[in-house]
């Protein structure tokens, strides 16, 4: 069974996708090769048989060279090289065509046919992160916001308790008040964006969760399915020319047999996952970039918070003790 991207590199999402844009120039840079050697190899056989167009020793004033001229069966002897090498000349042309039909040809269709499959699933998984990543920036900017509202809230109630204290004056009064308002504002303005604080957090950390569960692990499946079709087309096109060589003279057969043996028998689609995976993960994006985020009350409110119970408290012993004095004065009143 092989490794899932989905598990193994949910912190790695640019640099898979990028991988996917990798092979696809890889597959590109094989046919370019593979064209190349096919332009190569057409020359090579056609060079082969105009050497061989006529015997050893003809030129343009030797018609008939010193070879022709020879005893029958040492000409024949002789000739029959010629005819072997220009039909070793006619397999290597045969077979350059049919590497460009099986092998040139193949991996081009492939490559088109899945470039907008591709930058479909790129595109996707890049929206989902940027996405996220906007909900995580809004997350931080309505804590800066809040935490800012918070600090104003404390400087406007200590300025509000300092002209409390400032006297019994009319005037001084009336800046009490004024500054007591203030601070109302202040701390209603908080409390504000201390919802809009705790909404960002709950925004941002239900879109990590889908981005997490649902969301990455899904772009990074159809990625490694993409991923898997490449090594699979690549290694059908490289057995097609293995097979492609072994119908060449025995001269090529030790070749012919390592080719087989890295391809046929080395070539592991779990092995080469498994690598992938190892080196990309040594390149992990910042795995607590995402990490889910905690509300972080400023001291302004938790105190107020923390005091209420308090306050609540006290007033129901105030009223017991209200309540013992009553029925104090009508037992007096009894008597």
């Amino acid at each position: 069974m092989s490794e899932k991207f989905s598990t193994e590199l949910t912190s790695n999402w640019s640099d898979v996708r990028d991988n996917a844009d990798t092979g696809a120039q890889a597959l590109k840079d094989i046919s370019s090769f593979f064209a190349a050697k096919i332009k190569a190899d057409e020359a090579y056989a056609a060079s082969l048989r105009k050497l061989c167009s006529n015997p050893p020793g003809s030129g343009m004033f030797t018609k008939e060279p010193p070879i022709t001229k020879e005893t029958k069966t040492l000409r024949e002897a002789v000739m029959s090289v010629l005819e072997q090498t220009v039909a070793i000349a006619d397999a290597q042309t045969q077979m350059a065509q049919k590497v460009n039909e099986q092998v040139v040809k193949v991996l081009d269709e492939f490559v088109k046919s899945k470039d907008s499959e591709k930058k479909k699933i790129q595109s996707d998984g890049n929206k989902l992160t940027s996405d996220l990543q906007s909900a995580f920036n809004a997350a931080k900017k309505a804590k800066d916001q809040y935490e800012s509202a918070c600090k104003s809230g404390e400087s406007a109630k200590a300025n509000a308790e300092k002209a409390a204290a400032a006297g019994d004056d009319p005037k001084k009064k009336a800046a009490a008040a004024k500054a007591e308002a203030k601070a109302e504002a202040a701390k209603v303005k908080a409390k504000q964006l201390e919802d809009a604080y705790k909404k960002a957090v709950d925004d941002a950390n239900s879109k990590r969760t889908a981005y997490v569960e649902t969301d990455l692990p899904a772009a990074l499946d159809a990625l490694q399915k993409l991923h898997e079709e490449r090594w699979e087309q690549t290694i059908s096109v490289l057995k097609f020319y293995t097979s492609a060589l072994s119908a060449m003279p025995s001269a090529i057969e030790e070749s012919v047999s390592a080719l087989k043996d890295k391809i046929e028998t080395q070539a592991s689609l779990d092995e080469d996952l498994a690598e992938f995976i190892e080196q990309t993960k040594a390149k992990a994006d910042d795995k607590d970039a995402f990490a889910e985020l905690e509300f972080e009350q400023h001291a302004l409110l938790a105190s107020e918070a923390e005091a209420a119970p308090a306050a609540e408290e006290k007033k129901d012993d105030d009223d017991a003790a209200d309540g013992d004095d009553d029925a104090a004065d009508d037992n007096d009143d009894a008597e």
